[in-house]
């Protein structure tokens, strides 16, 4: 469990729970698709969902937890045989580590970095996003300063990140993701990063409220993040975090969320 500004987060494995703060909670199997309906004094609510994860409290903000499905990151440097057998633009959707901004090994090498969270954003899409951040845990000892900027893709329902049966994406299928990236964009200066530890961005708050609403995004469809070194750095500093070889659980994005009632 992860307690998160007053609400609790509950990853149910046999069961998709709804924790109701100081009155009821509602456990359901899960299925493709259920609707909960909770009523008080005060107000009544429903909200459909699809197996995500979420509580409600008694002010009707919701908070939400999010897997990353997908992954890419992308070369975005000129590689030598000596270095690799891949060249720019190809793009990495099974690593071991994610990194960000270039391998711990090859420092020359820059990438750039999508994380795909399909299909389970599901929250109401009148929805006031109070906060966001998306967490990872760290595969490494890492301190360097370094500035990472986070954008949103600006679609309502974005493409899959990888291909088919394959460890690789589409080359360039991450950076041209940038050019319809949200105008709002968040600059992450991590702190020092230890081995096995999580780690967690700023408020991207901003960029979740202008995916949303936009005027074809319905609940549900995928929500994808960008993440590069910012122009301003000209350092080699990188952080890595566990990718989706060593664990399926690389990467979360946590929501919080205000939804009006529904008329009483």
């Amino acid at each position: 469990p992860m307690h998160v500004a007053g609400f609790v987060l509950f990853a149910c494995t046999a069961a998709l729970c709804v924790q109701r703060n100081l009155a009821q909670s509602v456990s359901v199997l899960p299925s493709d698709t259920s609707t909960f309906a909770l009523s008080t004094s005060k107000s009544n609510f429903s909200f459909t969902s699809k197996k995500s994860t979420y509580s409600l409290s008694s002010d009707s903000s919701l908070s939400f937890q999010f897997d990353a499905t997908q992954m890419g990151q992308e070369c975005m440097s000129d590689v030598t045989p000596e270095e690799g057998n891949f060249t720019r633009g190809t793009v990495f959707t099974f690593p071991s580590s994610i990194h960000i901004t270039n391998d711990n090994a090859l420092a020359k090498i820059e990438f750039s970095v999508a994380l795909l969270f399909g299909t389970s954003s599901d929250f109401p899409k009148n929805s006031q996003i109070t906060s966001a951040w998306v967490q990872f845990e760290s595969s490494d000892d890492k301190s360097d300063p370094l500035t990472i900027e986070i954008r949103g893709e600006l679609v309502s329902s974005p493409s899959d990140i990888f291909i088919s049966n394959s460890t690789q994406g589409s080359e360039f299928n991450v950076t041209s993701r940038l050019l319809r990236s949200t105008r709002e964009t968040v600059i992450w200066q991590p702190s020092a990063w230890t081995k096995g530890s999580f780690q967690n961005t700023p408020n991207i708050s901003s960029l979740i409220q202008e995916i949303i609403s936009q005027p074809l995004w319905q609940p549900g469809n995928a929500i994808v993040l960008l993440l590069n070194r910012s122009q301003s750095d000209r350092s080699t500093a990188t952080r890595s975090a566990r990718g989706p070889r060593s664990t399926p659980y690389f990467a979360s994005l946590n929501v919080i969320a205000f939804v009006a009632p529904s008329p009483s």
